[in-house]
């Protein structure tokens, strides 16, 4: 593989279509990413399909472990992309060796560089492991909004938090139960704008309303600006392209017009779950500790100033 160096990194894969009519998903290469692909050895990539697209999946471990990933993935294979595609999810599995185990013994999966699921049991982590693949044909869906956040839910009402989060909360998450939140594990989340839901494509009964929209950005105000709320919760949009720029924002300036959005600055580890806590079971609620007013989108000066984030 060829890595990059410096700060800088480079720019995404094109997206090759295959004589299926399936896109290869692309890749932004990364330093972090070129030093994970160092730091282990890998088995080869497996190519495969999760809607229209094809991702990859390797694994590090014995070989009874991988043909536990092998017999997962067999439904969805395409093997004739087997190292053609890049490796978009690594599964790291511990072994008997514990000085080849993962760190703290735990079974990782990462998205390129990031880790995006931890588990002790591996049987959980492969549960994950198709959820975050679920969670990757969400650019291909038409007619929903998907986007990169951190989802909790409590009863029938989910609150989306800042997606930077999840990785943390992810180490909580039987604290989380305790107080009655779930978080959801795949970080792509699909919204019904019509319906201000919360889908899950798996199980569409199972759709829960959107209480509140938590973002992180520079202002930690109690009231985010119409303005700035869409701007920022456009770079968490990823089907834009699918979609289109002007369609996908006005999609979420009408989410933002009916759901409360509020603003978060760094929040401690340590105070991080009750925070959530306290967001989940006041939705609404804006760093300040009033409810935040629905964002008003209507004014067309206020689009026409912005610059979507990328």
């Amino acid at each position: 593989m060829t890595s990059t160096s410096g700060a800088r990194a480079a720019g995404p894969r094109p997206v090759p279509e295959t004589a299926s009519g399936l896109r290869i998903a692309p890749q932004r290469r990364t330093p972090c990413l070129a030093r994970l692909d160092r730091s282990r050895v890998w088995r080869p990539t497996r190519a495969v399909r999760v809607g229209q697209r094809v991702v990859g999946v390797r694994t590090t471990g014995d070989e009874s472990a991988d043909s536990v990933v092998e017999g997962l993935l067999r439904p969805r294979r395409v093997p004739t992309l087997d190292g053609v595609v890049p490796a978009h999810f690594s599964v790291e599995l511990a072994v008997a060796d514990r000085t080849a185990a993962p760190r703290r013994g735990l079974h990782l999966v990462y998205r390129d560089h990031e880790v995006v699921a931890r588990r002790r049991e591996p049987e959980r982590l492969l549960a994950d492991l198709l959820d975050l693949l679920d969670s990757a044909g969400h650019p291909d869906t038409v007619g929903l909004l998907a986007v990169r956040a951190t989802a909790v839910v409590r009863g029938s009402t989910a609150v989306l938090l800042p997606e930077v989060w999840h990785g943390r909360l992810l180490l909580h998450q039987e604290r989380l139960l305790a107080e009655g939140l779930d978080l959801r594990t795949a970080r792509s989340h699909l919204l019904d704008v019509d319906a201000l839901e919360l889908v899950d494509r798996s199980r569409p009964t199972r759709a829960v309303r959107l209480g509140s929209w938590v973002l992180r950005t520079a202002e930690d105000a109690e009231r985010i600006r119409p303005a700035l709320a869409v701007q920022a919760g456009f770079g968490s949009v990823v089907n834009a392209d699918t979609l289109g720029a002007g369609s996908a924002l006005r999609m979420l300036a009408a989410v933002l017009t009916e759901v409360p959005a509020g603003a978060v600055g760094a929040v401690p580890d340590s105070a991080l779950v009750d925070r959530v806590r306290g967001l989940a079971h006041h939705p609404g609620r804006a760093a300040g500790g009033r409810p935040p007013r629905g964002v008003a989108v209507g004014e067309p000066r206020a689009q026409t100033q912005m610059t979507p984030a990328t």
